[in-house]
C-alpha cells in the first residue's frame, strides 16, 4: 500500500466516515477509489485536492503523511 492511500485511510478513520461518504462528497467513483486502493495508479492533484478539501487538510498531507 502506498503512503498516499495510507494517509487517506488514517484521515477516513479519524473522521469516522466510510469510503462511500468520501465518494459521494468528492464526486469520485467507487471504481476509481478501488483502483487507487489496489495501487493501479496514484491520483492526480485535482483528485487529491477534492479529497483533501473533504478532510479539511492541505494536499501536501498526502505526500508527507500524517505526523
Amino acid at each position: 500500500m502506498n503512503t498516499i492511500y495510507e494517509t487517506y485511510l488514517t484521515l477516513k478513520q479519524r473522521k469516522g466516515v466510510r469510503d462511500s461518504d468520501v465518494w459521494k462528497a468528492t464526486g469520485l467513483s467507487s471504481s476509481y477509489m478501488t483502483q487507487w486502493k489496489h495501487g493501479e495508479f496514484t491520483p492526480k492533484y485535482e483528485k487529491l485536492k477534492a479529497i483533501a478539501d473533504y478532510f479539511e487538510v492541505p494536499v501536501l498531507t498526502f505526500y508527507e503523511g500524517i505526523k
